[in-house]
């Protein structure tokens, strides 16, 4: 699967009521430890945000957060960690999102990658919409049952011929 190849082109900016989230399914149950974000303020003073997790229902991500951090701090663009505490539980697929806090704040963007993983929720209306023009630039970081620790990132897959008669190479 493909969630970014992290390459930023562009940045989602502050939006007031609402939030981004990236779908994930990692290889078999474990916890979350933490989430990655490429953020950027513009050049301004210190951006704020905090974390939130949701969990898969069927077609889409549950309307109700399974958990809320504490609000990031930053102050220049790049890849930021926010730390999961306690670590969050899962089984299956899960989302990772984040809530941008001031108009310092914004959320770096593939524009030439769609995943099909990407997601925006109206907290106004509560309700979720699928975002089709591109990817959002949100890792997790994971350890396995096993112990192996992996964070889950840029897979970019390639398929051809397309469109394809009898066979495709992957």
């Amino acid at each position: 699967l493909s969630y970014d190849n992290g390459t930023h082109t562009g940045f989602w900016e502050y939006t007031p009521e609402r939030f981004i989230s990236v779908q994930f399914t990692p290889d078999g149950p474990g916890e979350l430890i933490s989430v990655k974000y490429y953020l950027t303020n513009g050049g301004g003073p210190i951006g704020t945000y905090f974390v939130v997790l949701h969990d898969w229902e069927g077609s889409q991500p549950s309307v109700e957060a399974v958990y809320e951090g504490n609000p990031g701090v930053f102050s220049e663009e790049g890849w930021e960690e926010a730390a999961i505490l306690p670590n969050f539980p899962f089984q299956d697929d899960f989302v990772a999102g984040i809530k941008l806090n001031d108009a310092y704040c914004s959320i770096g963007i593939d524009e030439g990658l769609q995943t099909g993983r990407n997601w925006i929720f109206d907290i106004s209306l509560a309700t979720w919409t699928e975002v089709t023009d591109y990817s959002f630039l949100i890792r997790a970081v994971v350890e396995y049952t096993t112990g192996v620790i992996e964070e889950l990132e840029g897979k970019v897959v390639s398929f051809y011929p397309n469109p394809a008669n009898s066979y495709t190479n992957v």
